[in-house]
């Protein structure tokens, strides 16, 4: 078996477990999931506002949404929520993970939608040339190495009037921290009272200690992880006409909290308080230049070459 077929065995199989993982258990993983930080970003960094709901309200309330594409969409959350929010009158989701295809699918029979789930690496994608009104891609991008055939893909495919959205990681490839992240991330950590450092992906155990993570456990467990992350918005504008960015930082916030966000309950005052004061931290040192915004919502239109 070639490295090709080999690593998109690897990503499929991580992503059926993840996915399987999320559709059955929905663990708390992420910052973003606790609903003091998601009210921090939508109130410093999107008026208010949210990803999806932002988008359709600035880019999208008078164009007719004929049909819509979705660059890995997991088991549908995205998709589902676009559906509720506007009229697609026809949705396909491309997605690598045959698991989330069958959920996906499932989901949208139960709930009556006209949203299609298909198998597909991005990769490789061969996209029909002027047809979506709508592209999306949340946090798909990150896992795509060929950027370049993907964004050519994207400009073609998108109608004249065609709108692509993306929400993701767009930091340091395969997640290797900037000594300056790595010393705010620890400095932070050594003042967490042990209730608060204890870390769902290391069976609860008290870790105190962000270390680098070495791209030889990436190229074991998933070689699209991350894997040209610092690139993205370089080759995206390469390819198409970018509207705007606004950043959502997480530069900081995304590992220190990443398996330890559990530890924080959205009814404790003292919880919250933290977290706000986290989320205010992060976004000073943003503002000053001290680290640049890791996870950035872009919105850009067709280019014409």
């Amino acid at each position: 078996m070639d490295q090709q077929h080999s690593e998109k065995n690897i990503v499929q199989r991580k992503w059926n477990a993840s996915s399987r993982d999320k559709y059955e258990n929905r663990p708390l993983r992420f910052a973003w999931q606790n609903p003091t930080v998601s009210r921090f970003i939508n109130n410093h960094y999107l008026d208010g506002s949210y990803g999806v709901m932002y988008v359709l309200k600035n880019y999208m309330e008078e164009r007719i949404i004929n049909k819509a594409l979705e660059l890995g969409g997991g088991i549908g959350d995205t998709a589902l929520q676009l559906h509720d929010l506007c009229d697609i009158r026809e949705f396909t989701v491309i997605e690598i993970s045959d698991y989330c295809v069958e959920i996906g699918n499932k989901r949208s029979a139960e709930h009556n939608l006209n949203i299609q789930f298909i198998q597909g690496d991005l990769n490789y994608l061969e996209l029909p040339s002027d047809t979506y009104d709508l592209i999306v891609a949340n946090g798909s991008l990150h896992h795509i190495n060929r950027l370049e055939h993907l964004f050519s893909q994207v400009n073609s495919a998108l109608s004249d009037s065609g709108v692509f959205f993306a929400n993701d990681y767009m930091g340091p490839s395969y997640m290797q921290w900037t000594k300056v992240q790595l010393h705010i991330m620890n400095s932070i950590l050594s003042c967490f009272p042990d209730r608060y450092a204890t870390t769902s992906h290391r069976n609860n155990e008290i870790c105190k200690t962000i270390k680098p993570i070495p791209i030889e456990i990436f190229q074991k467990y998933d070689p699209s992880e991350g894997v040209r992350a610092a690139e993205i918005f370089k080759v995206m504008s390469t390819h198409l006409n970018v509207e705007r960015v606004i950043p959502i930082c997480h530069s900081i916030l995304y590992e220190l909290l990443r398996g330890r966000i559990h530890n924080f309950d959205d009814d404790d005052l003292q919880d919250r308080f933290v977290l706000e004061l986290m989320c205010m931290f992060e976004k000073i040192l943003y503002d000053y230049a001290v680290v640049d915004s890791d996870f950035n919502l872009v919105i850009a239109e067709r280019k014409l070459h």
